[in-house]
């Protein structure tokens, strides 16, 4: 398919924090997710700080302007990863997985004494979906791995692939489908990207397109999962673009974007992808005698 890259802006830093924060006005902030009603979860922090200071925090939109309030924590620094379409928050807190509630917005730590039980501690939740599931990584008797949280509280392990000790989850869309990474050593070239449907099946590999590892990071309902593949010998930036298309059969196409996207930008990674094949992509391109990066958005044209 061919795509059209628009080169986007970005979120306007407050100019001013509510005092009841404990925040000064000089802050940065970072965004990891977006629901369909257009609520922006991410951190916040301050520079320039021994130690930084790394707060959780929500944009809530009225229909005019953005409203910026900083979550309730466990302690220590903390982020926001993923909002779902009914306002349910889920990042980690001081070292915990944890999930904010959408109409008090109270932290809520997910490690219980069931998931300790059974050998796990929860560090990061990186998204939840509609139905409540939650996705993440944490230790399971001290092997880092890929967990979703069902909404009955049972826990499972996502499966490793072929000759992997560990593995992250990164994403889950409405049908449960997960993705991520796993890796069979040190260092970037054991790292594979994943797809798993879900307790009872395998995980499946998504092929890198540089014969070398991968990660997948977003997917749509359509199919399409979006991510990276990494340059043999190169550094953990260089990395090209990369969509996988699974047919109805199963069957997987790697595809590296830079060669379908008529674009001045090197595309690097694709962070997410919508229903409408909308791509959000890392790029960089030739600037003053060096690079300049960008947040990319990749429209397919009509």
């Amino acid at each position: 398919t061919d795509h059209a890259v628009i080169a986007s802006g970005y979120l306007p830093r407050p100019e001013l924090i509510d005092p009841n924060t404990a925040l000064p006005a000089d802050v940065y902030s970072v965004t990891r997710g977006v629901n369909n009603t257009g609520t922006i979860v991410g951190n916040a922090g301050v520079p320039g700080t021994s130690p930084n200071v790394q707060l959780a925090v929500v944009w809530d939109f009225d229909g005019k302007n953005y409203q910026l309030e900083v979550l309730s924590s466990l302690g220590g620094d903390d982020s926001c990863s993923a909002v779902n379409n009914l306002g349910e928050m889920v990042g980690w807190s001081n070292g915990k997985a944890v999930y904010w509630d959408p109409v008090l917005h109270q932290v809520h730590d997910l490690n219980t004494p069931n998931t300790a039980n059974q050998g796990w501690s929860l560090i990061y939740a990186d998204d939840i979906n509609d139905a409540g599931q939650i996705v993440g990584t944490g230790t399971l008797n001290g092997q880092y791995r890929g967990f979703l949280l069902d909404t009955d509280g049972q826990i499972h392990a996502v499966p490793l692939i072929g000759t992997a000790i560990d593995n992250a989850a990164y994403k889950i869309d409405e049908f449960g489908r997960v993705i991520g990474w796993a890796s069979d050593g040190p260092g970037l070239d054991s790292m594979q990207a994943y797809s798993w449907d879900g307790p009872g099946t395998t995980s499946t590999v998504l092929p890198s397109v540089t014969d070398s590892s991968s990660l997948a990071s977003g997917m749509s309902e359509q199919n399409q999962i979006v991510g990276r593949s990494y340059i043999p010998g190169g550094t953990a930036s260089d990395t090209v673009t990369t969509l996988w298309d699974i047919d109805a059969s199963g069957q997987i196409t790697a595809t590296d974007l830079n060669t379908v996207v008529d674009s001045k930008w090197t595309l690097l990674s694709g962070t997410d992808c919508n229903n409408a094949g909308w791509i959000l992509v890392d790029g960089k391109r030739s600037y003053r005698g060096g690079f300049r990066w960008n947040a990319l958005l990749l429209i397919p044209r009509q």
